[in-house]
Order: C-alpha cells, then structure tokens, then sequence
C-alpha cells in the first residue's frame, strides 16, 4: 500500500437497540494489511481489495490488523460507518422480516383501505369514477389495484427480484409501539413464531426477527432498519437487497448481515456461554479470543473453504494487540463486534461459499430463493448442505 493512501478497512459491529446511550454497539475496524513473501507466493492481497473493485474473484489469503475497536453506540454508528466508509461491513442484526409478516401487513393496509370508504367498490378497480379524491389516494397513475397489494415480486420465480424498499420505509417510520401492536396481532395468527428462510437453515437456528423479549430482535430489527436506510442513502450496498448496479460504482462499500454465534460454530470454537461476566464466559471468550490471534499473528486455517479444483485452505491472518484482545474479554459485545468484522472479511476470502446463490442449485429450496431479496440473508459460509 503506497504511503499517504487510506487504508482499506473491514468493520464489523455488534448492534444494540438499548435505549442508554451510548449502550453497547461496538465498532472493530480491521486494516487489510499487503501480503509479503511466502503469503505474497499463496496469493497476496486479494484482487477484489487491490484492484479497489467489489467483484467476486477466489482468492487464498487475507492479513488483517485490528486497528479499532470502540462502543460507539448505536446513535454513533452511522457516523462512524460514514466516515470510515469500509469496503465491506459485517452487521450483528436482522436485516429484514419474515415473508409471512410482510404478507399479513399488505393485507391488513388493504383491508384498512377498504373499511376506512375510501373506495366504493370493494372489487376491482377498472376507472376513476370508482374512486373517491381522498388524501391519500391522489389519481389512478398513484395505485396499483387495490385487490393485488401483496407485493408481485413474491410470485416471481427465482431469486433476481428487488427489494421492496417503501415497505422497509414504512415499517420503519411506524412508532415502536404501533409496530409492536401489530406483531402482537399477527401472532394470533400463527404458531409457531415465523423465522425468515435464511434463520431456518443457518446453524444454530435463528430466531425470528418478530420476537420481542430475551432476546428483544423486534425493537434490534426496526432501529436496524432505519440505519439500513441510511447507509443505503450514503452510497452503501445493502445485501442482499441491493444488486451490483444499484449505486453505480463498482467500488461501492457493502454491508451484510452476521450472525456470530454461527460462525463461531463453523469456525470450531464455542458459540455458547460466552456471553456475560461470568467466570464460565470469561473462559470461553478468552479460550475464543486465544485462538483467533495471538500477539504475533496468527494464520486461521478455513479448511471448509475449498473447491474441487483447489483443496488447499484459505487462509486468515488477523493481527490483534493485547489491549484490543483485553476488551474482547472484558464485554462479549467487543468480541461479537470483531466476530462480525471476521465474518465480513471471509466473504471477501470465498464470496461463493456465503452467497444465496447457492439456493437456485438446490432441488429442496430452489422455490424458496425468491424469499431471500424480501427477508434477507445471514452471510456464513457452509449454510447450505453440499
């Protein structure tokens, strides 16, 4: 890296919807350090962080630095995303809902059109003598049939549809309690509580984006969804909602969705019992910690990260100072933070191997991949069965 460039940074943060502020949303940012000799043989930098693109090549090795690692808090963090501006950020939230929620909240609007008179005939709508001028309904070039509401993208076959971003806006801009009213609601409807596809087949399981109390992901997935909109208006790509295109340059930074303790598992360290001040937990984030980095660098093998052409590992070089190392075993949402960022920099490592992409080439859920562009994805490698 030529001197007075800015460093390529991968950021990772572990999201909190705590009212306190600032509550505990940690931030770790990773310099992406240029290989050297025997690592620059293997493969060197990877050419998607060199050539300042973010196109999807294979590649064998990545050395990181821990370079930072705050509690900026959730308030903080769209500031301090901004202006890093990584290339790749791993996020610890959901970034969308169940289909089924966002089916039954389509219906409901629908239904609340109707009720409120505001359209006289409750069958189709073929003139605009069939509706009246309300505030809300301007013309018929503003409305869809009205007896189609239900988004068309999910009747679509395969997994290119885009995100519907005006319901993202409109969950998002409902005050809390409304939005939890509804969920309420809805779950008189269904037993048990929806999961998205993605927290279906992750490991272990996921737990829906709707639940409310221990852990409370509602109140985490709506402020989320505002921080998604946000970064999305500042020129960030939001996966897997957003298409390569979607802000024009290649060189567009991304964010994705990490959920820790499974990658923690794929990775073969413990993805339980860390959490908290314990003395069972302080051991288990310090036997974590030990084996992701030692203060001379360590190399993580991802044996699981290979093709039929090339079987040997790709590889991990994470460089983490004992002051950085001391907070991740101070507070458990230090590490997740540096576990997200992890996460984000093994999609550099082997895109393929985290991608819903993989969904379209399985017999079982191939009529399920439209789901991913609606609820999101959990970007970890081996989601899939091969």
């Amino acid at each position: 890296m030529s001197e007075g460039c800015k460093p390529i940074l991968i950021a990772g943060a572990d999201y909190s919807a705590a009212i306190k502020q600032p509550n505990p949303t940690w931030l770790a940012l990773f310099e992406v350090l240029a290989a050297s000799g025997a690592e620059a043989k293997a493969s060197s930098v990877p050419s998607r962080i060199k050539k300042g693109t973010v196109q999807e090549k294979r590649n064998n090795f990545l050395h990181l630095r821990l370079t930072s690692l705050e509690n900026v808090g959730s308030d903080r963090l769209f500031n301090a995303l901004t202006e890093a501006r990584p290339l790749i950020t791993g996020l610890d939230f959901p970034f969308g809902y169940p289909a089924s929620f966002l089916d039954w909240i389509d219906r409901r609007r629908t239904g609340e059109i109707r009720n409120a008179g505001e359209i006289r005939n409750t069958g189709e709508i073929r003139n605009t003598e069939e509706i009246r001028n309300t505030g809300e309904i301007r013309n018929t070039g503003e409305m869809r049939n009205a007896a189609e509401t239900i988004d068309s993208r999910e009747r679509k076959p395969g997994c290119s549809a885009g995100h519907d971003w005006q319901l993202t806006r409109k969950l998002a801009s409902m005050a809390f309690s409304e939005l939890e009213a509804a969920v309420i609601e809805f779950a008189r409807t269904t037993k048990p509580e929806p999961l998205r596809l993605t927290d279906r087949l992750v490991s272990p399981k996921g737990t829906s984006p709707l639940h409310r109390i221990n852990p409370g992901l509602l109140k985490m997935t709506w402020q989320g969804a505002g921080l998604l909109l946000s970064l999305k208006s500042a020129g960030f790509r939001i996966a897997p909602f957003d298409d390569e295109i979607s802000h024009g340059p290649e060189t567009a930074p991304e964010v994705l969705e990490i959920y820790p303790s499974a990658l923690l598992k794929w990775l073969s360290l413990p993805n339980r019992r860390y959490k908290g001040a314990g003395a069972t937990a302080m051991e288990t984030r310090k036997e974590i910690i030990t084996t992701l980095s030692r203060s001379s660098g360590t190399v993580l093998p991802l044996p699981k990260l290979h093709t039929v052409n090339s079987c040997r590992s790709r590889q991990l070089k994470l460089d983490i100072k004992p002051s950085l190392r001391q907070q991740c075993l101070a507070d458990d949402n230090a590490l997740d933070g540096v576990i997200a960022a992890i996460g984000a920099a093994i999609s550099l490592i082997a895109p393929g191997a985290v991608s819903p992409a993989s969904l379209e080439a399985s017999p079982e859920l191939s009529h399920q991949c439209h789901l991913v562009q609606r609820e999101g994805w959990i970007y970890t490698p081996c989601l899939l069965k091969p």
